[in-house]
Formats: C-alpha cells, sequence, structure tokens
C-alpha cells in the first residue's frame, strides 16, 4: 500500500530549525515520486525565506508558498491542504519531523478505507535542556503513550496532533473553508486547529487512530514564559473544541 503524500509545513521565523524538518521529509523510506512536500513562510521576518531558497536549490521539487503579511498557520495549513497533490496528506509544524524510518507507518492505516486521520507518537527532541523540557517530555509521554493510545482503542482519538499527524485528503478537503472560517462568540478561531481538524473527521463518521510505531521529534518550549503561553493556547483549543464535540461526540462514540 503506497499512496502519494503529501507534507504540508506552514511556518513563521523557524530558520533554525526549517532545515532539518524539510530535509528529514525528504529523506522519508518512500518511493520519491510519490511524495510532495510543500512549505508555507506566513510572513517570516527572520531568515526562512533563505533557508528555503537554499533547500530549493538541492531540492527542485520543493514548493514554496512565500506570504509576505503572516495570515496565520489555519490559512497556512488550508493553502498546502488545498495546494497537494497526494491521497494523503502528512501535516507537520515547522520544527517537527517523523523519523524517516517510521514514515510507512503513518500512511499504512490509511489502508483501511475508515480511518480518516493518523497521530505519530512524538517526543520532545531537546527534552535534555533543563527542568522544564524534562517535566515536558514525561507529559508528552502521557499525552500520547497513554492517553492518545487509550483514546484509540475506540478509534476515536479526539485530537490528532498538530505536529505529526496524516489525513485523507478526500475528507478534509470538502469541509476546509468551513473549518478555516470557524468563530467562537463571533471572533475568529486561531487556535486548536489540529483539534477542530480531527474532530470534523470524527464528525464525518470516520476513525482517528493513534500509532506509537511513526516516530515523531518536536521542538518544546524552554522558557516559562513561553511555555505559559503555548499551554494557554492549547487550552484554549481544548475547551472550544470540546464544546463543539459535545453535540456530536456521544452519537459516535457513547463510551
Amino acid at each position: 500500500y503506497e499512496p502519494t503524500a503529501s507534507f504540508v509545513i506552514p511556518c513563521k521565523n523557524e530558520g533554525q530549525a526549517i532545515e532539518k524538518t524539510i530535509r528529514k521529509c525528504f529523506w522519508a523510506d518512500y518511493p520519491k515520486e510519490k511524495l510532495e512536500v510543500i512549505v508555507i513562510n506566513d510572513g517570516s521576518t527572520d531568515n526562512t525565506m533563505d533557508v528555503l531558497k537554499s533547500l530549493k536549490k538541492e531540492s527542485p521539487d520543493l514548493i514554496i508558498v512565500d506570504w509576505k503579511i503572516n495570515r496565520g498557520k489555519r490559512h497556512g495549513m488550508a493553502e498546502g491542504f488545498k495546494m497537494a497533490k497526494g491521497e494523503i496528506i502528512v501535516q507537520l509544524d515547522s520544527d517537527s519531523y517523523i523519523d524517516p524510518k517510521t514514515f510507512r507507518e503513518i500512511i499504512k492505516p490509511f489502508e483501511n478505507p475508515e480511518i480518516g486521520a493518523v497521530c505519530a507518537h512524538a517526543d520532545p527532541e531537546n527534552a535534555d535542556k533543563n527542568l522544564l523540557t524534562k517535566i515536558q517530555a514525561a507529559y508528552y509521554f502521557m499525552s500520547f503513550r497513554i492517553l492518545k493510545a487509550a483514546e484509540s482503542v475506540f478509534f476515536s482519538v479526539l485530537c490528532c496532533s498538530g505536529c505529526s499527524s496524516a489525513y485523507r485528503k478526500s475528507i478534509v478537503l470538502p469541509i476546509m473553508d468551513t473549518w478555516l472560517n470557524e468563530t467562537f462568540l463571533g471572533r475568529p478561531i486561531t487556535w486548536g486547529d489540529d483539534r477542530a481538524l480531527t474532530n470534523w473527521v470524527i464528525k464525518l463518521g470516520y476513525k482517528t487512530m493513534y500509532t506509537d510505531k511513526a516516530k515523531a521529534f518536536t521542538i518544546c518550549p524552554d522558557k516559562l514564559k513561553q511555555f505559559l503561553k503555548q499551554q494557554v493556547r492549547w487550552k484554549k483549543g481544548w475547551f472550544v473544541n470540546s464544546i463543539f464535540a459535545s453535540k456530536f461526540i456521544w452519537k459516535k462514540q457513547p463510551f
């Protein structure tokens, strides 16, 4: 089972991390003619675009979308999803990557036509930097290997993590504009994009799952202020999308 696959990577001011992320995509253990890599430069003000241009010289197949004005991650994801030619879309954060040797493992579950989204197992690459990153490493283990694994028993993972997940394009493309323009209390939602998209997959009647065989790595915050901002953003996404999910999840998965 080897469907075509597209990496979609929105980024802003990731000059230090984006090179490694893109290289890992091209190194994936998969037929090169069945892979494409799309990166959306979302109004970066650092050297991100210079790095992308350099990578483009090495890998001419790299597709770059260069936005001069920042539009937000959700818009970047939507642009990449609409451009993607692959049957399976692998969405990555700009500071995250899937171990090339395990890439096939995030694709394999889609052989079952009922599977709509798959979440890889993610660990912090910088776990040993300081006490804060070590604590987050434990949190990541609990979140993926315990909570998502438990949800996956029922094929109802409620959040396929934005750092490393895959979606069946034929399912998410029809609802892309609806997802992109979601609001809460009359205001556009700019967080919780991964949880919201996962909810749509479940609502449409498809299964979502987690696999610990696809190994992903991400950079977690190493400063307290950065960590707190991330957690507030994540919890807002959890709160809003839990309200959204409560309207249908009990019908799809009563337990």
